[in-house]
């Protein structure tokens, strides 16, 4: 999903870029909220079941092209070893947004 980052200051007026910010916060999520839904939706456990597809948040937006399938065994050993890594599957817990 989008993100608030400060990659738009340059697409409005330096002066009109603080008076966005409230607009911002209702439509947008932080960065590290961002990043996070990134890395959660790659590490939960449907993720080696659904190789090679682009999601939004919930919901299958687009497959990829079989070609990349040569690539399923080395990504699900990856999201294995990331899972423990980061043991996200405990931070995880209650976040919802």
């Amino acid at each position: 999903g989008m993100v608030d980052s400060d990659l738009g200051r340059n697409s409005v007026h330096p002066l009109l870029w603080p008076f966005t910010k409230p607009l911002r916060m209702l439509l947008l999520r932080s960065a590290a909220e961002g990043a996070y839904a990134a890395a959660a939706c790659g590490l939960q456990p449907k993720a080696t079941e659904s190789f090679g597809r682009y999601w939004d948040g919930e919901k299958q937006l687009e497959d990829l092209p079989l070609e990349r399938m040569g690539d399923k065994q080395f990504a699900n050993k990856l999201v294995k070893w990331a899972s423990q890594a980061t043991m996200l599957d405990q931070r995880f817990t209650g976040y919802e947004r």
